[in-house]
């Protein structure tokens, strides 16, 4: 099952793991990912949307730029708030 209750929360989570590879590509480490992140994954490399590569001796996956780039706009449409608002007093 994929982590988190809101698709755009989802987004956000993995879109602070990206970083750029050696060759200025979108990748993201193996090891950084969660259960649901990695199953994410695993099924756009299924899709040939992501290929997975060794660099500096780890496992990262390259993102495909559509991907990368639906991702980021997805957190443009505001639905709900990404961070959590101060507590507000009962009755205000």
């Amino acid at each position: 099952a994929l982590d988190g209750a809101d698709a755009q929360v989802f987004a956000r989570d993995l879109l602070r793991k990206v970083g750029p590879s050696s060759q200025g590509l979108a990748r993201v480490d193996a090891a950084a990912l969660s259960p649901g992140e990695r199953q994410f994954v695993l099924l756009l490399a299924a899709r040939g949307l992501a290929a997975p590569v060794e660099e500096e001796g780890r496992r990262f996956y390259l993102l495909d730029a559509d991907v990368h780039r639906t991702l980021a706009e997805s957190l443009s449409e505001r639905r709900v708030p990404l961070r959590a608002a101060a507590a507000q007093p009962a009755g205000n």
